[in-house]
């Protein structure tokens, strides 16, 4: 299976070919001060870091398409807080829902660029190195192990909806699309509960470390 998130690891340009303790190193840096300015500040640093993130685009030779098609991934994230925040807070809406979209959308710029230029088990060997956390470590590689099963139970639902389904409104299909949603969280749960069944017959836990 080809994979989502590292699809283009394996090139060869400068970014790729950084030191990945640097490369990682940088992200959780632009990604904690990202979390720390202010919103007036932020505003002014923003521009400054997008055009460093083109250019590192640019100089990896990764499409921007790829880019751009995963960072609308954060969007089903934003668009609830953003809403939750509009209606629960009757001060400062606005600034705040732009301070959360301008740290979402770069942070996950920046992690993409990481993922998209390092091959995800050189982060997970290079974290587990500098000692992060090993249940950390497992999830991670859990979630990205098991991420491309629901992509390919997600494609096999929506290819079956596309089959059986005579109509071709599009409040037929989002109604369709929202139960595939549902079914698939619940897929979700029921294969991470025997996951974890399948861990405790394992055995110990140090079974399961990460070198």
């Amino acid at each position: 299976m080809t994979s989502f998130w590292d699809k283009y690891s394996h090139l060869k340009s400068p970014i790729h070919l950084l030191n990945p303790k640097i490369k990682i190193l940088l992200s959780f840096f632009f990604v904690l001060l990202l979390s720390i300015l202010p919103l007036e500040i932020l505003i002014w640093v923003s521009p400054i870091i997008l055009t460093l993130l083109i250019i590192i685009i640019y100089l990896s030779k990764i499409p921007v398409l790829h880019i751009v098609k995963r960072s609308f991934l954060i969007i089903p994230i934003i668009i609830p807080v953003i809403l939750i925040n509009t209606i629960f807070r009757e001060e400062m809406v606005i600034e705040i829902s732009t301070l959360f979209l301008l740290r979402s959308f770069i942070s996950i710029l920046i992690l993409i660029l990481l993922i998209s230029t390092t091959k995800f088990h050189t982060i997970i060997s290079t974290l587990a190195k500098w000692h992060f956390p090993s249940i950390f470590l497992i999830i991670l590689s859990f979630m990205y192990r098991y991420f491309f099963l629901l992509i390919d139970e997600l494609e096999k639902m929506i290819r079956s909806v596309k089959l059986r389904s005579s109509e071709t409104k599009k409040t037929v299909l989002f109604k369709s699309y929202t139960n595939i949603m549902g079914v698939l969280m619940i897929k979700s749960f029921d294969r991470a509960e025997r996951v974890f069944q399948a861990m405790e017959m394992r055995g110990s836990e140090d079974n399961w470390k990460i070198k």
